[in-house]
């Protein structure tokens, strides 16, 4: 059955608990986006789809390693909701090229420092997340990025005074737009 859809670009396989393993997407070699939503598969035979440029893994039970998804070179936009991602997987998705990271209800997740990295993100949401409050301050600094959204995020670590610190570092950064030099 496989060998008469070699040729899909996109494949959304929304709410298909029977999955249990994405090994057969692997032959699949043209998949450009990747929607598996609630399956109980693991991750590491995707990294055969050379060429998945969107990989949308939600309501996912477990991501055991995303360091092996480093390998997929095209992959720009990486959506994680309702995954149990840990620590470990964020530092690796710092060495990624995405623009778009969702991790979105990552319960695992505390430790934002490394990406940091994350030179062409545009896009991060860590919505309903455990963060460290210093990690979200380190990433108003990511010069690319243009959304960022944290509401409802549990922070591990005292939020009141970084906030007023870092809203304003982050205002004077666009100082020169209200007081050109002449």
């Amino acid at each position: 059955m496989l060998k008469k859809c070699l040729h899909f670009r996109v494949v959304n396989l929304g709410g298909c608990h029977e999955i249990a393993e994405v090994l057969v997407f692997a032959a699949l070699k043209e998949v450009r986006e990747l929607f598996v939503h609630e399956a109980a598969a693991g991750i590491t035979a995707l990294t055969i789809c050379e060429r998945l440029e969107r990989l949308s893994l939600g309501c996912r039970v477990h991501v055991s390693d995303g360091n092996h998804l480093r390998i997929l070179a095209n992959l720009v936009k990486l959506h994680l909701w309702s995954t149990k991602v840990r620590n470990a997987e964020i530092v690796g998705f710092a060495f990624f090229c995405v623009v778009e990271l969702i991790v979105d209800d990552g319960v695992r997740v505390t430790n934002v420092f490394p990406l940091d990295f994350l030179q062409p993100i545009s896009w991060l949401s860590l919505i309903e997340t455990e963060v460290d409050a210093r990690g979200v301050k380190v990433l108003l600094y990511c010069q690319r990025l243009e959304i960022l959204a944290l509401g409802g995020i549990r922070v591990f670590y005292s939020l009141k005074r970084w906030r007023h610190d870092a809203i304003g570092q982050y205002l004077d950064s666009f100082a020169w737009l209200l007081y050109p030099r002449a």
